[in-house]
């Protein structure tokens, strides 16, 4: 009977770790890098333009007009651009270095 409990148990750690697994995949998957230039700044929201000529928003108080971003993006699993979010920002460059 422990020996049955214990084949169960580790058949549903693995069944988690299998969907675990396939659910970072899919993440990273659905990110990528893009970089912009902070274009300006109304209140913490800022205007981004990457380097394809998007244009991005993103509330933040840490950046300024004329910064170089790096961008991680979440597509949503859409082909289109027009629906991505950026989810993370960090500074590449900063403006009048």
């Amino acid at each position: 009977m422990v020996r049955k409990v214990e084949r169960i148990l580790w058949g549903i750690a693995a069944i988690l770790s299998l969907f675990t697994i396939m659910g970072w995949a899919g993440y990273l998957e659905s990110t990528y890098n893009m970089q912009g230039t902070v274009l300006h700044k109304q209140n913490e929201t800022l205007a981004i333009e990457d380097v394809r000529g998007h244009i991005w928003f993103y509330e933040s108080d840490t950046y300024g007009e004329g910064d170089v971003v790096s961008m991680v993006l979440y597509d949503n699993h859409t082909h289109s651009v027009y629906d991505d979010e950026i989810i993370k920002l960090s500074l590449s460059k900063k403006h009048n270095q």
